[in-house]
C-alpha cells in the first residue's frame, strides 16, 4: 500500500522544503470537507490521500478523522519525507482546479436584452411622449461611442417613431448583427451603467474628447551581471554578456548613457554593485514615469534558482 511504499522510499530522497503556506491549506482542506464537518472521514480521507499522492491510492488503516492541523501536518511529513510525489505540486493543482470550478457562471449573453432595451428607452424618452424619433436614437449610439450611426442606420433602413421598447430592441439588435465590428451590445451596455449612475444619458455634444496624449518614447535599461568572483560558484562571463549588451543598445538602438544602469561587481562605486538593495533600487528607477509607448529593456546575467508559485499557474508549482 502507499504507506508501505513511502518506508520503503523514505531513505532514497534527499529532504524538500514545503512551501504551501497555510491559507492554501486551509482552503484544500475546505474543499476535501465536503460536508463542511470540519474533519476528513470515511471517502474524504481517501480523496485526500489520493490528491496528496497525485493519483488513486490504496491505503490501509489510514487514520479515521482529520482535522485541519492534522492535515497539515500529515502533508508537511509526506512531502518533506517523500518529494517524489510531489505533494506541493498536486495540492496546488487541485486548488486551482476546484477555484475554477467554484466560479461564478457567465451572465446572460444577452447584453440587448428586454430589460436593458426598456431601461435604454426610459432614459431616452425625456419628455415623457412614449415616442422617440430617429434623432433620439442617433443621440444613443453617439453617446454609447459609436461613429458614423446615422450612415449605418440609413443603410439598414428607415424606421418610423419608436414607441416601445420592444421595437428599440429590434433596431439596435438589427444594428448589432449587421455591424458586428461596432461591439454595439457592449457599447450600449457600458453606457445604461454609466447612464444608471449618473441620472440620464449625456448629449453627444456635452461630451469632449480629451486630447489625444503625446506618445512617449523614452528608452531606459536595467542591466545586471554576476561574476560571483572569490567564491565556488564563480561564473565567467556574466559581467561581459551585460557590457556588450549595453553597448548594442546604445551603438543600434538608441540608449544613452544617462538612461542605462549597470549592476557589476568591477566597479568601484558601492550604487553600483549588483546587491540586493540597489537591484531594488535599480527596478524603481526603471519603472518610475514609465507611460505608453516607453521602451523599457532588462537583462539579468547569474545564477538563478526557483520560487513557489503561490497561483498555482504553473505544473511544477514553482
Amino acid at each position: 500500500d502507499i504507506l508501505a511504499t513511502m518506508n520503503r522510499m523514505r531513505n532514497r530522497y534527499p529532504t524538500h522544503t514545503q512551501y504551501l503556506n497555510v491559507a492554501d491549506m486551509a482552503r484544500i482542506f475546505s474543499f476535501l470537507d465536503s460536508n463542511g464537518s470540519g474533519h476528513l472521514t470515511g471517502e474524504e480521507v481517501t480523496e485526500m490521500f489520493n490528491t496528496v499522492c497525485g493519483r488513486p491510492v490504496s491505503v490501509s488503516n489510514p487514520d479515521p478523522s482529520f482535522d485541519l492541523r492534522s492535515f497539515i501536518r500529515f502533508v508537511e511529513r509526506v512531502d518533506t519525507q517523500y518529494p517524489q510525489f510531489g505533494v506541493s505540486m498536486n495540492l496546488m493543482k487541485y486548488l486551482k482546479e476546484q477555484v475554477a470550478e467554484e466560479a461564478i457562471p457567465p451572465p446572460d449573453p444577452d447584453l440587448l436584452n428586454s430589460e436593458t432595451c426598456s431601461k435604454l428607452f426610459q432614459f431616452l424618452d425625456k419628455d415623457g411622449t412614449g415616442e422617440l424619433g430617429f434623432s433620439e436614437v442617433i443621440q444613443l449610439f453617439l453617446a454609447a461611442g459609436v461613429t458614423d450611426v446615422q450612415q449605418i442606420l440609413e443603410a439598414d433602413g428607415e424606421f418610423g417613431s419608436i414607441t416601445s421598447a420592444e421595437e428599440l430592441q429590434a433596431v439596435v439588435k438589427k444594428m448589432d448583427e449587421n455591424n458586428p465590428q461596432l461591439d454595439v451590445d457592449e457599447k450600449l451596455a457600458a453606457l445604461l451603467g454609466s447612464a444608471e449612475a449618473a441620472g440620464g444619458i449625456p448629449d453627444p455634444e456635452e461630451t469632449e474628447d480629451p486630447p489625444p496624449a503625446e506618445p512617449s518614447n523614452k528608452k531606459k535599461a536595467l542591466l545586471i551581471g554576476i561574476n560571483y568572483v572569490g567564491t565556488g560558484s564563480e561564473l565567467g562571463g556574466c559581467i561581459n554578456d551585460v557590457r556588450g549588451q549595453m553597448d548594442v543598445l546604445k551603438e543600434h538602438f538608441g540608449y544613452e548613457d544617462d538612461n542605462i544602469m549597470l549592476l557589476t561587481e568591477d566597479q568601484d562605486d558601492d550604487s553600483k554593485l549588483p546587491t540586493k538593495a540597489n537591484m531594488i533600487a535599480g527596478f524603481e528607477w526603471l519603472m518610475d514615469g514609465a507611460e505608453a509607448g516607453d521602451e523599457i529593456f532588462f537583462q539579468y546575467s547569474g545564477h538563478g534558482s526557483q520560487c513557489p508559485d503561490r497561483g498555482g499557474g504553473e505544473p511544477d508549482g514553482k
